[in-house]
């Protein structure tokens, strides 16, 4: 009997076992030992689906998320195949298999040992006869394209890019640098990325954060323990009652010294989320997803200084502005914000 294995490769191990144990019992098992792409070997795994007697679907939470995986079963369910499920790893519920695997039996495969092996040989002998193939055959899939390829496409097209595509972009592929085998790949794509004319200053921090490039490295953020001594009249502060000092700022953070007292908002890329520090404790969040591009968060709270309370808004949004009221009056401003919040 001529039998198509569909798997992922996470389960090669266990795949190999039952192969031998195919071998062993004197059938044919056909699979994928490459993993390759492109249209030959597409075609090459539709012919084997077509002319085998038996579809085998080796169940694992990497192949029920394999697009190539989905297609080879839906195509093996079109053609009327005997298709058999074998359970080769932990972490897949039977409540949720797809519909094309759900209404068969599973057999489950995830120790090798001889009960494994005779309830396989069990199941072989008692499979139902062969249907014909329909009359109509289902239309041939097309060659799966990685999802890397997909955005790979997007990151090198001539076509102007908006802020939130690009980071819809950069959120994606920043879900993927956990996977060891597509963090090469990934980090590749973002370097591409990052070489856009186009590119937002805050989405090309935010790229030479998760590549590590040089140019992340070379701004650190210095902590302050002590609040400098007196005011100093810089730009962007307004005439307060009380001493205002800028320490540190950027398109992604500023840091000020308000009577006597260190007061921070930024942008956390890394997090998806605006923050404010009081005396380097975190006393706001809010999590966005691209909200801010057009318009701003707002952070509000209040604090006892000198036995008295104090109100506090922080408002900043990703193309880098920053308002700060202390009491309902503006003591620091970069512009940016200020014809949006007129």
């Amino acid at each position: 009997m001529q039998v198509f294995i569909s798997y992922s490769g996470e389960s090669r191990d266990m795949v190999k076992a039952l192969v031998e144990d195919l071998q062993a019992f004197e059938h044919d098992p056909w699979f994928d030992q490459v993993l390759t792409g492109g249209h030959t070997w597409w075609s090459t795994v539709l012919e084997q689906i077509l002319t085998c007697d038996l579809f085998i679907f080796a169940l694992s939470p990497e192949s029920l998320d394999s697009h190539a995986c989905k297609l080879e079963y839906t195509y093996a369910s079109g053609l009327q195949k005997r298709i058999l499920p074998i359970m080769v790893s932990d972490g897949v519920s039977p409540n949720l298999l797809p519909p094309a695997l759900s209404k068969i039996q599973y057999l489950d495969y995830r120790r090798v040992e001889r009960a494994s092996t005779l309830a396989l040989l069990k199941v072989l002998d008692a499979l139902p006869e062969a249907e014909p193939l329909p009359d109509e055959k289902p239309e041939a899939p097309e060659v799966p394209i990685s999802y890397l390829g997909e955005l790979k496409d997007r990151i090198e097209s001539r076509d102007p890019m908006d802020g939130q595509t690009q980071a819809m972009l950069v959120l994606r592929l920043k879900q993927q640098l956990s996977n060891e085998k597509e963090a090469a790949d990934v980090r590749l794509l973002l370097r591409t990325l990052r070489k856009r004319s186009d590119l937002l200053a805050t989405v090309a921090a935010e790229i030479d954060a998760l590549t590590g490039s040089p140019a992340a490295r070379s701004e650190p953020r210095p902590r302050v323990s002590k609040p400098p001594p007196q005011n100093r009249s810089t730009p962007g502060v307004a005439p307060a009652e009380v001493e205002v000092d800028i320490v540190e700022k950027s398109k992604t953070y500023v840091r000020l010294v308000v009577a006597k007292h260190i007061v921070e908002g930024r942008v956390d890329w890394g997090g998806l989320r605006t923050v404010v520090t009081y005396d380097d404790q975190v006393v706001s969040t809010r999590f966005w997803i691209l909200r801010i591009y057009l318009f701003s968060d707002t952070h509000s709270f209040v604090k006892d200084e000198n036995a008295k309370p104090v109100n506090y808004e922080v408002r900043m949004n990703a193309m880098g502005g920053f308002r700060i009221k202390r009491n309902d009056k503006v003591i620091f401003s970069n512009g940016i914000l200020d014809n949006l919040l007129s």
